[in-house]
């Protein structure tokens, strides 16, 4: 969804698809994947309670996801609107850097928020008063 997001509102796919269909397509087709990996019928479903390695490679995933899904769609939509008479190819690796830098940088950013956190956290004295 991510690639052809910026053809079908800038590029060669510009009236060839409504914005509606290629979305509901797109849930669709992530709604397929989802609950077959989530079904445990297929080989995709493990569990990773009892494998740490895979563990903390699941745990990196589930974060840059949320990385990515946060971030990328401002790049995509501000490079194919500053940028509308280069080539693809050029959009695409302008893209491509852009997504990486902001991954790297929100997702390292989160981290030092979430150990920020967790020491002033253990800074904050609550004391609870007695009512007789």
């Amino acid at each position: 969804m991510m690639f052809a997001w910026n053809d079908l509102y800038n590029g060669h796919l510009l009236g060839h698809f409504s914005r509606e269909w290629y979305e509901l397509f797109m849930c669709v087709l992530m709604f397929t994947a989802v609950t077959l990996t989530c079904s445990g019928i297929t080989h995709l479903a493990v569990d990773v309670t009892e494998r740490p390695i895979l563990k903390k490679i699941s745990m990196f995933l589930a974060t840059s996801s949320l990385v990515l899904y946060v971030s990328n769609y401002y790049q995509i939509y501000f490079i194919g609107k500053m940028m509308k008479n280069q080539t693809f190819d050029e959009q695409m690796w302008l893209i491509v850097g852009f997504v990486g830098a902001t991954f790297v940088i929100v997702y390292i950013g989160g981290k030092v928020l979430l150990k920020a956190g967790k020491v002033l956290k253990s800074k904050i004295i609550v004391q609870e008063e007695e009512i007789f």
